[in-house]
């Protein structure tokens, strides 16, 4: 629909994943997965276009639409925002502070730290010490949940036909 109203492509690409982003059955946005710490979400997002213009933010926290800030940062003189800078970048375009977690993605969460504690563990996960590179301010949990599935994510893609 927005093609059709004129918009740019990669705008109406955009508007797509804004849609997806906001729907919390996806990993994107809303519904996010949450970290191993079982508390903090951090997302990434790029914009592509077909000339190659790109930008991007990646570890972002607390933002609705990690997309709408990465097409902003390709209208910049950056390419990829990372962590705070990338949440600091989208608090200026006037984006406020939003929890993306859900009920459902903090179970998953949890349900992900349990089997990591238990015999069942997925092979990549035994055969690799995770915990001596625990990389959070808080211990490991003793009891967390989380889906070892749930870690895909959205994409829009927009392709445009040359007219003759």
């Amino acid at each position: 629909m927005a093609l059709e109203a004129g918009s740019d492509p990669v705008d109406a690409a955009v508007a797509g994943v804004v849609l997806l982003e906001d729907d919390p059955r996806f990993n994107a946005g809303t519904g996010s997965c949450v970290r191993l710490d079982g508390e903090s979400i951090q997302m990434d997002a790029s914009v592509m276009r077909s000339d190659g213009k790109f930008g991007a933010v990646a570890g972002i926290e607390r933002v609705k639409n990690p997309v709408r800030v990465a097409r902003a940062v390709m209208d910049s003189p950056h390419l990829l925002l990372q962590g705070d800078g990338a949440t600091r970048f989208a608090r200026t375009l006037g984006m406020t502070d939003y929890d993306p977690a859900t009920a459902e993605s903090l179970r998953r969460s949890h349900e992900q730290q349990a089997l990591l504690l238990s015999q069942d563990a997925p092979l990549e996960w035994k055969s690799f010490d995770w915990r001596a590179h625990w990389n959070f301010d808080s211990p490991v949990p003793e009891t967390l949940r989380a889906d070892t599935n749930a870690h895909d994510t959205v994409g829009v893609a927009d392709y445009l036909l040359e007219r003759r």
